[in-house]
């Protein structure tokens, strides 16, 4: 049952129950934003206080219309290693000094792109997290 798994959890971790509760809300808002019909009509202002930045910079990215490439591809570095070189350590990232470099990645293909923060709120959301 669910309540003895997650009591047994909460023996062995203190911060599980905070940590489950945080999560929730994470996957809660995410699904929010994959499911709207519309980004231009997204508050990516809110979005950013539950979704942890990298996360949300990413996947705004991977939005933006072609020619605009994907952050791998940018990066001119294989997907899997993408991801477990620069994405999944950012979940740890204490110190914020890989969000920082990932903020430098995208406004450089933000710059490439020449990107105009006037097309789209959200490629305006994004330049601002960049600047």
């Amino acid at each position: 049952d669910m309540q003895a798994v997650e009591a047994a959890l909460s023996a062995l971790d203190v911060d599980f129950q905070t940590r489950v509760r945080h999560e929730a809300a994470v996957f809660r808002e995410f699904r929010r934003l994959v499911c709207s019909p519309s980004l231009e009509a997204v508050d990516f202002e809110a979005l950013a206080t539950v979704i942890p930045m990298h996360l949300l910079l990413s996947y705004l990215v991977h939005q933006l219309p072609e020619p605009v490439p994907s952050l791998p591809a940018f990066s001119a570095t294989p997907f899997a290693d993408f991801l477990e070189g620069t994405i999944m350590p950012l979940w740890e990232d204490q110190k914020e000094v890989g969000l920082k470099a990932l903020k430098t990645k995208v406004g450089e293909l933000m710059d490439k792109h020449d990107l105009d923060p006037g097309e789209s709120t959200v490629v305006a959301f994004i330049m601002a997290q960049t600047a």
